[in-house]
């Protein structure tokens, strides 16, 4: 026959048991990878192969400068960034370039960074879409120089259709001076 104590040593063991289950859980949870949402997937529905067309406004009244080249867009690390690495030029100039976008879903935000033959500086981006990613609107920066004074910029994302999209970038000027703009536009190869 069972005792009182020890019913109630064993409803003890059994508590015991489950909290210390309960405690590994959420201790794994806690390690766990952070897995890619729906703003991660709707990046990287745009990898492929593409052409871009370009026009560089330098906002002064001379004519626009047009360029073409190609670009890869590539899903990587199961989904969590989009990797993209574009050749081409830009005032007569060949350039490379490496691009990186992802979504922060612990920070709730977009990322960036973009590196290019043409400098040894690193742009970092930070933006927010309000319409669940059609279109991204980044601030981005890179430091000047050593005495950290940031040269800046907005850039835009727009998606077209769902085999073109294009990115805008536009100097932030003092107020008053002439804004100039970089819009290209990427067409998926067929």
């Amino acid at each position: 026959m069972i005792h009182t104590t020890e019913l109630t040593l064993f409803a003890l063991a059994l508590l015991a048991g489950a909290v210390l289950s309960a405690t590994r859980q959420e201790q794994s949870d806690e390690h766990a990878p952070e897995q890619p949402v729906a703003e991660n997937a709707r990046l990287a529905r745009l990898a492929g192969d593409y052409t871009w067309t370009s026009t560089f406004d330098v906002g002064d009244g001379s004519p626009p400068m047009s360029s073409t080249g190609t670009a890869r867009f590539t899903s990587i690390l199961g989904g969590r960034f989009l990797q993209h690495e574009e050749s081409g030029g830009m005032a007569g100039m060949p350039y490379d370039a490496l691009k990186l976008y992802g979504y922060n879903a612990s920070a709730e935000r977009y990322e960036g960074l973009w590196l290019y033959t043409g400098s040894t500086a690193m742009m970092n981006m930070t933006g927010a879409s309000r319409d669940g990613g059609k279109t991204v609107q980044f601030d981005a920066s890179y430091a000047l120089d050593a005495s950290g004074a940031l040269m800046e910029f907005e850039i835009t994302l727009a998606e077209i259709d769902a085999d073109q999209f294009s990115i805008q970038l536009a100097f932030k000027a003092p107020e008053g001076a002439p804004t100039s703009k970089l819009k290209a536009t990427y067409s998926r190869k067929r």
